[in-house]
């Protein structure tokens, strides 16, 4: 029996021991487990907070999953991703949740007005910049639509002409004073930007941006000569050198003296330039204006004609209208005047016309080259041939101007409103000269700087009583079209 009994005691204890030994070692495998989980774990938690915040982004939750589905807020944090992208000229850097955050309520403002994503990611690009430059996403001033510091770090990113060149704070700090005087005047930020760049291009190149004497205060001679340099060589980056400045600036600055504009001292000073390339002089060859200068004049007409402000004017193309362009220059013909004849001179001859007219009293004037001419402005194109029925349309009308001694400009801007009027129907009235469907269309043109955009029905109908009120008060066509035009642009505000 004892017999029996001793082996299975044997038995039952070597089980138990062996299941104990097991259950141990089971025991010991969790344990290590756990104690590797917890060593990620802490590893883990180790991570800086940028890591958990992208965990947190990629986690799925309800309310990720609710955010997903809103597409408006899709729509806003998309734009605000883009603008990053943008700033940083890095497709595939990752937006922060915290970048979301800062720039979602000003981006969702945007998109509750109606404003397309598009905008949007360029108004909170332009946020973002503003805040990288150290300035403020609002501007300080009475002007609540621009941002100053934007502004200013835009006009910096147009002259260097890059988008991720960052804009210092000493760069902010020394054009910001003068931005948001721009501002506080009701200026755009477009304009103000623009301002702006003007006047670091001329620190640039040496300049100053107030002007080195004289009595206009308005106009930076600097400025206007590195311009024209920058017009003529159509190179925005090109810098204007010291000697090219010393060159020019008795020239601009007699011009700001009499109270031009810098835009008009920039135009003067460009063709002076284009003169000298072309082997002219910046004083007339001769005759008795000497504010002329009659190869300059020719040279521009002929890149006037041909649509090229680069190509270069020949001798014997100086030769042959230098006498027509010193004549006129003789009796008192300002350049541009000059520029516009000889202008219609070399469209003449290319149309296989004369330059001198074919009749009537007044020798200076060339009636088909006036009707070539006007019907090239009304179409919008100089390459447009002029039909043989169309000149004998208009030539009795041109005929009887050029016989009341009209310029050929003149009589070429009548004939033009003349076919504008055959084209669209005038408004009537008792002022026989002024076609005021013309000017309202020619003064959507001027606001909007556009002189192919076609104007609607709806916008001639809304100003053409305005119009026809002072075409029957005895007002100009050019005038009726300044007073429309100024009608427009408060209308558009």
């Amino acid at each position: 029996m004892s017999t029996k009994v001793g082996p299975k005691l044997i038995a039952t204890s070597t089980v138990k021991t062996a299941a104990t030994q097991d259950t141990q070692t089971t025991q010991q495998a969790w344990a290590a487990d756990l104690a590797l989980l917890q060593s990620v774990k802490d590893l883990v938690g180790a991570q800086p907070q940028t890591t958990a915040n992208a965990r947190e982004t990629s986690t799925f939750t309800p309310a990720a999953a609710q955010k997903t589905a809103n597409p408006q807020l899709s729509m806003v944090d998309n734009a605000i991703d883009q603008a990053f992208k943008r700033v940083y000229v890095n497709d595939s850097r990752p937006t922060s949740g915290a970048e979301f955050e800062k720039y979602r309520k000003a981006a969702q403002e945007r998109a509750d007005k109606g404003m397309s994503p598009k905008d949007i990611m360029h108004d909170i690009a332009n946020m973002i910049r503003a805040d990288k430059a150290g300035g403020t996403s609002t501007p300080g001033g009475a002007n609540p639509n621009v941002n100053v510091d934007s502004a200013i770090d835009q006009a910096f990113k147009r002259v260097y002409m890059n988008d991720s060149r960052p804009t210092t704070g000493a760069e902010l700090e020394k054009y910001r004073k003068a931005a948001q005087e721009r501002a506080d005047k009701g200026m755009s930020q477009k304009d103000i930007m623009h301002d702006i760049a003007n006047m670091i291009r001329a620190d640039k190149a040496g300049g100053t941006t107030s002007p080195g004497g004289g009595t206009n205060p308005n106009v930076n001679v600097d400025s206007a000569i590195d311009q024209a340099f920058k017009r003529v060589y159509l190179n925005d980056s090109r810098p204007t050198t010291g000697a090219e400045l010393e060159k020019y600036r008795k020239a601009a600055q007699e011009r700001a003296d009499k109270g031009m504009s810098q835009k008009d001292i920039m135009h003067d000073i460009a063709n002076m330039i284009r003169a000298d390339k072309a082997g002219g002089t910046t004083s007339p060859g001769g005759g008795t204006n000497p504010n002329v200068n009659v190869d300059s004049a020719i040279d521009q007409a002929f890149k006037r004609v041909y649509l090229n402000d680069s190509r270069p004017t020949t001798g014997a193309e100086l030769e042959k209208y230098r006498k027509a362009a010193q004549e006129r220059a003789d009796k008192g013909m300002s350049q541009k005047d000059i520029m516009h004849d000889i202008a219609n001179m070399i469209r003449a001859d290319k149309a296989g016309g004369t330059t001198s007219p074919g009749g009537g009293t007044n020798p200076n004037v060339n009636v088909d080259s006036a009707i070539d001419q006007a019907f090239k402005r009304v179409y919008l194109n100089d390459s447009r041939p002029t039909t043989g029925a169309e000149l004998e349309k208009y030539r009795k009308a041109a005929q009887e101007r050029a016989d009341k001694g009209m310029s050929q400009k003149d009589i070429m801007h009548d004939i033009a409103n003349m076919i504008r009027a055959d084209k669209a129907t005038g408004g009537g009235g008792s002022n026989s000269t002024v076609n005021v469907d013309s000017a309202i269309d020619q003064a959507f043109k001027r606001v909007y700087m556009n002189d192919s955009r076609p104007t609607t029905g709806a916008e001639l109908e809304k100003y053409r009583k305005a119009a026809q009120e002072r075409a029957d008060k005895g007002m100009s066509q050019k005038d009726i079209m300044h007073d429309i035009a100024n009608m427009i642009r408060a209308d558009r505000q």
